[in-house]
């Protein structure tokens, strides 16, 4: 265990010790008191199995000990939106009997879709290359996909491929198969065929720029989480199939800080978006964080006060690029 853990493990003990005390425990009793909640707290690990990791033990233990509280902690949140609910209620009723007038709130403005003649597909075929964390992450980008098609203006014929193994499993066990009250969505565990006429693979490694959606073309979206491990691993699996390959155009409008590597939902935003406004800039500012953004901003004017500095004269080209 690191040294950080221990001391973290150390000051949670001594809360319990101030608890116990505080709750006006005897002198005598309280050292067993307090071993009694230590232990209630931070139990003992079982031994590891064989064949498997200290830390996929713990992470195995620490999923179940959240399976073993999750009816419980629903239930909490339940009673807690019932309180809130009978308390807004009651408020209503004593704001009424005292003559007060609320004023009413504008009702939201209904969206009106457009659903645009173009598939994309979230290819999901590489799920035996991710971390739990990874794939954790990557179910809940696909949620918000589906989310975002749901809800923007502008709306396409969305496909999820290759959901199987642990992703699926994912889906079915923890997110209880929420994915099966979905609707107007394509889930598929199979793989994509090819076509290598009407399929794009959006990629960032991919060295062609992509202009404009055509309708009636199918872009892929490669889901996967793997913080930079892997370098073009969608560019390299299209290229194999014969699909063309191409990149958003970051940068020819923005510029962001770090890699230019979006989640799969920011992705997928930028194309609902991109529908929407017919604008990569404005479809990119509204997705990207604001926080990439303002970074590169910052470091884009350090730059420029740098050459400044050193040259005593200011580049034409940087002012023109300002």
């Amino acid at each position: 265990m690191s040294e950080q853990a221990n001391e973290t493990k150390d000051a949670e003990k001594q809360a319990v010790e101030e608890e116990v005390k505080h709750e006006g425990t005897v002198k005598e009793g309280t050292e067993s008191k307090v071993e009694e909640k230590t232990e209630k707290r931070f139990p003992p690990t079982p031994p590891v199995p064989p064949g498997m990791t200290k830390s996929a033990w713990k992470r195995q233990l620490r999923r179940e000990r959240w399976e073993a509280k999750r009816d419980e902690l629903a239930a909490k949140r339940r009673e807690k939106k019932q309180r809130q609910r009978e308390e807004k209620a009651k408020l209503k009723r004593e704001r009424e009997e005292a003559g007060i007038v609320e004023e009413e709130r504008p009702k939201k403005e209904r969206i009106v879709q457009q659903k645009f003649p173009i598939n994309v597909i979230v290819d999901c075929g590489f799920d035996d290359m991710m971390k739990e964390g990874e794939r954790t992450s990557l179910a809940s980008q696909i949620t918000r996909c589906y989310s975002s098609n749901r809800k923007y203006k502008a709306s396409v014929n969305l496909r999820i491929t290759s959901l199987n193994k642990l992703l699926k499993e994912r889906f079915e066990g923890p997110m209880k198969s929420q994915h099966k009250l979905w609707k107007d969505v394509s889930l598929e565990e199979e793989d994509y065929t090819p076509d290598s006429e009407s399929y794009v693979y959006l990629s960032s490694d991919s060295s062609n720029v992509i202009d404009t959606l055509e309708d009636n073309k199918t872009y892929i979206i490669g889901g996967i989480v793997d913080k930079g491990r892997y370098k073009d691993l969608c560019k390299d699996k299209a290229e194999k199939q014969g699909i063309p390959t191409a990149r958003l155009p970051i940068d020819e409008f923005i510029k962001i800080a770090g890699r230019r590597v979006l989640t799969t939902n920011h992705v997928f935003e930028i194309v609902l978006k991109y529908l929407e406004h017919k604008d990569w800039k404005e479809a990119f500012e509204a997705v990207i964080p604001q926080r990439k953004l303002n970074q590169a901003e910052a470091e884009g004017k350090n730059t420029l006060d740098e050459s400044d500095n050193e040259n005593d004269v200011p580049d034409p080209k940087a002012n023109n690029e300002e």
